[in-house]
């Protein structure tokens, strides 16, 4: 469960609540379920609004290998430290299993995300739909969650028909993909985070402007392009 603010609850409840069930009847998305909104009141201290959504590790967490939260930024999004970049591929993948990678970690590793072209075409209609689906209704900077997990066959049969997990091509991992954190309107704060990544950028003259937050259409395109591109049709 985690606590929303008064326009997340908005766009859950004015925008968002009626087309989500919709599209989770269907079976066909891998955004985080919702379970229930609650405003909790506190006393002398206003109220919080909570909202409980499902946990999406459904695999055994003694068979999980990795785990990464991407955007499609760059900036700020490694989490493997500088120190470690040249560590061994194996030793480097032991010391970080129960962190979260970013975006940058990726190509540290030296990871691919490669699919078989029945199962790629799949996930890649439902991440694009889930875009689609959140661009129309104005949110920005949700994250694509990969868990990355050991295979077995044992478990995709107890998980058959997840529209969310798929074996690799050459069937060595598991991947379970999810994407969370798509309750954030594109708001007078995040276009003032907007401007001032950007104005810092331009009077630092940084090389790299790829910043986290961009308006709904421009974050859409960009998060459906960078998943094309680290989710390969083997």
């Amino acid at each position: 469960e985690i606590t929303i603010n008064d326009n997340e609850r908005e766009i859950l409840i004015d925008k968002m609540i009626i087309d989500y069930h919709c599209l989770m009847k269907e079976a066909r998305s891998i955004l985080s379920r919702i379970y229930g909104l609650f405003k909790i009141e506190l006393r002398d201290k206003g109220s919080i609004n909570v909202i409980v959504q499902r946990n999406m590790e459904d695999l055994p967490l003694d068979t999980k290998v990795l785990a990464f939260d991407f955007k499609g930024s760059t900036v700020d999004r490694q989490t493997i430290d500088k120190d470690d970049v040249d560590m061994e591929k194996e030793k480097l993948m032991s010391k970080y299993k129960n962190k979260v990678l970013k975006d940058i970690d990726l190509g540290i590793v030296g990871m691919k995300f490669v699919l078989g072209f029945e199962n790629w075409q799949k996930i890649m209609s439902i991440i694009n739909s889930d875009s689609s689906f959140l661009q129309n209704l104005e949110v920005t900077d949700y994250s694509l969650i990969i868990f990355v997990h050991k295979y077995r066959k044992e478990d995709l049969v107890n998980n058959k028909g997840c529209s969310r997990i798929f074996p690799s091509k050459d069937n060595k991992y598991i991947y379970n993909f999810s994407i969370v954190d798509f309750l954030g309107p594109f708001n007078f704060e995040k276009k003032g985070e907007k401007f001032a990544k950007s104005l810092v950028g331009y009077i630092k003259n940084y090389k790299d402007t790829n910043f986290s937050v961009l308006d709904p259409y421009g974050y859409g395109r960009r998060f459906r392009s960078f998943c094309k591109k680290i989710i390969i049709d083997g």
